[in-house]
């Protein structure tokens, strides 16, 4: 029998991986997005879509009646220069996934896939190692203070929610696709304003956007009983580096590796620049906060062992041959840019 799924946020990039991945796997997608929000042409005519938000339990309730499962890729992503108010993290990331998870037990849907984040976990400080059964940090920006508000309500509140859900948290995305993060690292090293903190030799974990999205698939074939209320990391088990990364990136780029900016010097820097009015501060010295400079310094060891006794899951996708894609894409996607304006 052919079973359902409603992806919210369907036209992000991870949303649109997902719904790619459920109709080759003969689902029935319907599909959640915001108003204004570009959907894939491609997907149009084999996806039911719906318009609204996340934030509303009309839309939500009204796009997962007849669905058998619900998969959130919605989110809000961190901005640059943190001028985005709270609400606006916390009305998706956080409300909007209680909305989910009520809508879910009023419509009897049969399971739920949450999206959150490995960066809500504490890291050991002797190691840098976190497994999905580590407290959960302080955050430093809306995004990440959002996902840790909504994972202690969920910690807080198993017993009076709806049961029949599964979280992954997902290390560094990149893939195809990607419009956060990526493309503006990108435009850095391609200009030379990139620095490197410290000698750059921080494990920094990534996941590419095709082997999360077969996780994703994966925890909804699943045994149900396998996987209900738990948590789990998903990550590469590469042990890549921010120098790592650089390296690759300007070796693409045939351009000198970023210089290094000693840890101490930059995180002093920060913090003094933490002081002044925002109006005074372009829009790179908003990125030198110190909660920017610790993510880059500090290794992140994650434990996946869950994943792969709980999912079965593995990572396919090595480092060199996924930046590569992602590289490629970004390229095109600016010379389409280009040849668009110019006609």
């Amino acid at each position: 029998m052919e079973k359902t799924v409603l992806v919210i946020g369907a036209a992000g990039y991870l949303g649109t991986s997902v719904c790619k991945k459920f109709l080759q796997e003969n689902y029935k997608i319907k599909a959640l997005i915001r108003e204004n929000d570009k959907f894939n042409p491609e997907l149009n005519d084999k996806i039911e879509i719906h318009k609204g938000s996340i934030a509303s339990y009309d839309d939500v309730f009204s796009a997962s009646y007849g669905s058998d499962f619900i998969i959130n890729c919605a989110v809000m992503m961190p901005d640059r220069d943190n001028s985005i108010p709270w609400s606006v993290f916390s009305e998706t990331n956080c409300e909007g996934g209680k909305i989910v998870l009520r809508v879910a037990e009023k419509q009897g849907i049969e399971r739920v896939i949450l999206i959150s984040t490995a960066g809500v976990l504490e890291m050991n400080p002797k190691d840098g190692s976190a497994n999905d059964d580590y407290t959960l940090r302080q955050g430093f920006n809306h995004y990440l203070k959002s996902k840790i508000d909504f994972e202690r309500w969920l910690y807080e509140s198993n017993d009076t929610h709806y049961p029949n859900w599964v979280l992954l948290r997902p290390s560094s995305i990149y893939g195809q696709g990607l419009s956060f993060k990526w493309p503006q690292v990108v435009e850095m090293i391609k200009t030379k304003k990139a620095k490197m903190i410290g000698d750059g030799r921080a494990i920094h974990p990534l996941i590419h956007v095709s082997d999360l999205t077969e996780a994703i698939y994966k925890a909804a074939t699943c045994p149900l009983e396998k996987i209900r209320g738990q948590r789990i990391t998903i990550s590469s088990s590469e042990r890549i580096s921010v120098r790592d990364i650089m390296e690759t990136l300007a070796n693409y780029y045939g351009v000198a590796i970023p210089s290094r900016i000693p840890y101490l010097l930059a995180i002093t820097a920060a913090y003094a620049l933490s002081f002044l009015p925002r109006s005074w501060c372009s829009e790179r010295m908003l990125l030198l906060n110190p909660g920017n400079i610790r993510e880059y310094a500090v290794d992140r060891n994650y434990d996946t062992s869950k994943a792969r006794n709980l999912l079965d899951f593995e990572f396919k996708i090595s480092f060199q041959s996924g930046m590569m894609e992602m590289l490629d894409d970004i390229e095109f996607q600016i010379y389409e840019q280009k040849r668009d304006t110019n006609e």
